[in-house]
């Protein structure tokens, strides 16, 4: 495995934004009733029942199968609970929900055009408007909610949070609407450097919880009731027969680049794909940055190479919180490092 250290946060394309900015990629699920938590908790990977409101937490929605259907950030405040996923993805995601509420007494929502997604890259940023804001919530995962705004503190190299709300409350922050994606990609960046998986339209599907290091980021509980993919998904942890991880690694000299994109190695597969890039973003003008889940022999074996089998050379750096590359349950991490 090609490994160098850690590039430096300082240098990150975040930095740019001295103001608030909207993430047009990500939206908002919002599910309401006295029937939904237990609805969502029969549903996710997560505990969701157990989540109090001062928490976030990753989760996972799952096939049959074992598949991971979609990854989100999972919020709780009053009679509601919130789900901060991919724009591309609430679609299909709500279509296929609704089939599993029967009489169960809820109400399953799209709220992205009533309800913003923010982001602050600096808590200076954030002090500008404090005054608009419940307290900013300092430690990883943790969230504040006042007046229907809720803050999240989510994990990465560099301090950053997540502004939901109602458009009426947040109009009063001058939040700024970047031309093209630049908020986004700079947001999807820091979730890359912080080892936090999303699945898109390119990969829903394609991975098993621990293979994106769910597992490890507190995404799945191993001690809850029953839900789809679950047997599959603890048969897995318990035998510990987990072949594939997830990688962070930078990469240079790569044309575009991006989710479902394959990755090879001549020392240990030859010609057939090693892994899939997860997601990928500019590091800087020359490099990229990348999550990619990888069989970890051929990780450890030799180079990985991008796209084909003569493709750039992968180097891996090192994740900001512990695997284990066997799926050994004993080393299992319940909640993301930091907290």
């Amino acid at each position: 495995m090609t490994e160098t250290s850690v590039t430096d946060p300082e240098s990150s394309p975040a930095l740019r934004f001295q103001s608030l900015t909207t993430l047009p990629s990500l939206g908002i699920i919002r599910v309401t009733g006295p029937e939904a938590g237990s609805f969502l908790t029969a549903q996710f990977t997560n505990d969701v029942g157990a989540l109090p409101e001062s928490r976030s937490q990753l989760g996972a929605w799952c096939n049959a199968q074992g598949r991971v259907l979609v990854v989100f950030r999972l919020l709780r405040h009053e009679a509601s609970y919130v789900l901060v996923l991919p724009q591309e993805t609430i679609g299909s995601t709500l279509e296929r929900l609704k089939k599993f509420v029967l009489r169960a007494r809820l109400t399953l929502e799209e709220a992205s055009e009533e309800v913003r997604v923010l982001a602050a890259f600096s808590a200076q940023t954030l002090a500008g408007v404090a005054a608009h804001l419940p307290p900013i919530p300092e430690q990883e995962e943790t969230v504040a909610h006042r007046a229907g705004v809720s803050v999240i503190r989510v994990p990465g190299a560099l301090p950053r949070w997540l502004i939901i709300g109602a458009n009426e409350s947040l109009a009063g922050l001058g939040a700024k609407e970047p031309a093209a994606d630049v908020s986004d990609t700079a947001w999807r960046l820091q979730d890359i450097l912080a080892g936090i998986p999303m699945v898109g339209a390119a990969t829903t599907g394609a991975f098993l919880p621990q293979m994106l290091n769910l597992d490890a980021l507190g995404g799945v509980s191993f001690t809850k009731g029953c839900y789809p993919g679950q047997e599959v998904i603890a048969r897995l942890q318990y035998r510990g027969q987990l072949k594939r991880r997830m990688y962070l690694a930078l990469v240079e000299d790569a044309a575009a680049l991006g989710a479902g994109d394959r990755v090879y190695s001549h020392a240990h597969l030859g010609s057939q794909p090693a892994g899939q890039i997860v997601a990928a973003a500019p590091r800087d003008s020359r490099r990229f940055a990348l999550l990619a889940v990888v069989d970890s022999e051929a990780a450890h074996a030799g180079s990985i190479h991008l796209q084909h089998p003569d493709g750039p050379v992968l180097s891996f750096q090192p994740l900001p919180y512990p695997i284990d590359e066997t799926g050994d349950l004993s080393f299992r991490v319940t909640t993301p490092q930091g907290q």
